[in-house]
């Protein structure tokens, strides 16, 4: 993705500085040596339409003419510039005064070398507000000087925007569902045990993450009689493959909210042994089915205050496999070794028949002719079909393995997608290797919580989160009045009116903002609201401003109803609690 071209700075006809890059015994321009204001006046009319709040991903790093003319149309935008030649790279390092321009505020000039760089840059620098306002391209004839670096660059670009739009579209989808799960599992996060207090707990302790890919059915047999030497973590979907074939897990870790997620289990969580993982995201009836030890992590901060500690967030994206995979390394497990964990459709299989949803028939399992014809590498050098999804699975998983070199990964997936970072090997070789000649008691002797105290916490930050929503509703309903007499002012120009209902909302504004920050409960389901204002067209004219407005308070006044008798309803239950002593 790097290479290593000489080149010299000239002077265009036209006055301009301009590169000329030495590639395959030719020299070859960047832009014209006779009209190079031509180019640079001619791209950007193609750029006249961007707005503020607008990004640019520009392969090759452009003249200074080119960004003071962005940005002459548009003060605040950002722009990504990734340079391909490390020679030009190390030339601006050591002459800054000659490109001093490249430290505009919001310009990212990428300090990458390969792909994985390049992609985690853009996954820090891309918002999923940024979405639908990114222009991305290549300065000028930068595309066919670079022609396979561009390939490559064009296929880390997608990979980036497609994984965040993932994340995006996740919360979009799921915005209401958090909330209820939040409100319904509170009452059982009082009594689980923080993560944290594992941490470190299984030092040197291997485990196996059981995933429901479909070269599970190949070697699930051989988890028989280990689960004393070896920690076996296990998604929601592959417990019912393991019961009824008398395999116990250490760990069951379920985290969808998603109906789907308790349907997997059904029948199944209700009976076993095995401690579940979970946070408020986790869907409530599989939480509630569960009738043993309880272990959660969270991302939300609300959490944090009701435990007085900053539980970790061991939720690393992807899918269930990856919060297992990260669950085992801050326990200090090692090696981790993946076993189903195809992400594939090995044999063009959705999942391993033994993992179906136990309600469906195992001819649904076969791949439809609708799925994207998407390949990968698999394990034996060949090509597997796969998916968006499962490739960014894939993705996030090799981040996660590159960035713990401390901990060996196994991959005795004996199939699909090749995972980089990993030892590919079988998973009877693994076991033989790796187990250890002793019994693991998991989950014994860990320091517990005091749930009284706990429970009193909750029931006081409960207290406060009403007062706040009420005092929301309040304002929201001021706000919604006081737009309501500033059109009217606006309409007839009457000056002093419009500044002082101007102030009155300024004031309101300050009033819901010093609120909000108190509600982390109301973080997801406000989503929607935020993402539509923030990824739309800024509002130019009077009109637009005062809609903008008028949607906002709105949005958080309806909001703010529709959650206040869930959580009174919440925190009365919780009162009612009793708690268990030993």
């Amino acid at each position: 993705m790097i290479v290593n071209y000489d080149f010299d700075i000239e002077e265009s006809r036209d006055g301009l500085k301009i590169l000329k890059i030495h590639k395959d015994g030719k020299k070859v321009y960047i832009g014209s040596k006779y009209r190079m204001k031509e180019c640079i006046d001619k791209i950007l009319k193609e750029d006249y339409k961007s707005e503020d709040g607008f990004t640019f991903i520009i392969f090759g790093i452009p003249n200074e003419e080119y960004i003071k003319g962005i940005y002459k149309n548009n003060e605040k935008i950002k722009v990504i510039i990734f340079e391909p030649n490390i020679n030009l790279i190390e030339y601006i390092k050591n002459n800054y005064e000659e490109y001093k321009f490249l430290e505009e505020e919001n310009i990212y000039l990428l300090n990458a070398r390969n792909e994985e760089e390049v992609y985690l840059s853009l996954k820090k620098l891309i918002q999923e507000f940024d979405l639908t306002k990114i222009i991305y391209k290549s300065f000028l004839n930068y595309d066919k000087i670079y022609e396979q670096q561009m390939y490559k660059f064009n296929k880390v670009v997608k990979n980036a925007i497609n994984d965040i739009a993932i994340k995006r579209n996740t919360q979009m989808y799921f915005y209401k569902r958090w909330f209820e799960t939040l409100t319904k599992n509170l009452k059982y996060m009082i009594g689980a045990t923080p993560i944290n207090l594992l941490e470190d707990k299984y030092k040197n302790i291997p485990a196996i993450i059981v995933s429901a890919g479909p070269s599970l059915n190949k070697n699930i047999d051989d988890l028989h009689n280990i689960d004393k030497d070896i920690l076996i973590f296990s998604g929601g979907r592959t417990l019912r493959s393991l019961v009824e074939k008398n395999i116990q897990p250490s760990l069951i870790g379920v985290v969808d909210p998603g109906e789907i997620s308790y349907k997997l289990v059904e029948n199944y969580i209700e009976k076993t042994k095995s401690p579940l993982l979970f946070y408020e995201g986790t869907n409530e009836k599989v939480v509630e089915a569960h009738q043993g030890q309880k272990i959660i992590f969270t991302q939300n901060s609300m959490i944090h205050d009701i435990f007085r500690m900053e539980i970790e967030d061991i939720g690393v994206g992807g899918s269930i496999a990856h919060d297992l995979t990260a669950t085992a390394k801050y326990l200090g497990c090692n090696p981790i070794i993946f076993i189903g964990q195809d992400l594939a459709y090995t044999g063009e299989k959705y999942h391993a028949d033994i993992a179906i949803n136990q309600f469906k028939k195992v001819d649904e399992n076969s791949v439809s002719n609708e799925v994207e014809n998407i390949y990968v590498e698999d394990v034996n050098g060949h090509k597997v079909k796969t998916s968006i999804v499962l490739d960014n699975f894939r993705r996030e998983m090799e981040i996660f393995i590159e960035s713990n070199k401390d901990t060996t990964f196994i991959n005795a997936t004996e199939g699909g997608a090749k995972i980089k970072g990993t030892i590919q090997m079988t998973l009877k070789d693994a076991i033989s290797k790796y187990k250890l000649n002793s019994k693991i008691s998991f989950m014994q002797n860990i320091e517990q919580v005091d749930e009284n105290k706990i429970k009193n916490n909750t029931i006081e930050i409960l207290n406060k989160i009403i007062e706040s929503d009420q005092e929301i509703i309040k304002q929201g309903t001021k706000a919604l009045e006081a737009i309501k007499d500033l059109n009217v002012y606006l309409r007839i120009g009457e000056k002093s009116k419009i500044n002082k209902y101007l102030k009155s909302l300024n004031n309101i504004d300050d009033k819901i903002r010093g609120c909000y920050e108190k509600l982390e409960i109301l973080r997801s389901i406000i989503y929607p609201t935020i993402y539509n204002i923030l990824s739309g067209k800024k509002p130019k004219t009077h009109k637009e401003i005062i809609e903008n407005n008028k949607f906002l308070y709105k949005s958080i006044l309806d909001v703010s109803k529709e959650v206040l008798e869930p959580i009174k309803n919440v925190k009365n239950e919780i009162e009612k609690m009793e708690i268990e002593h030993d």
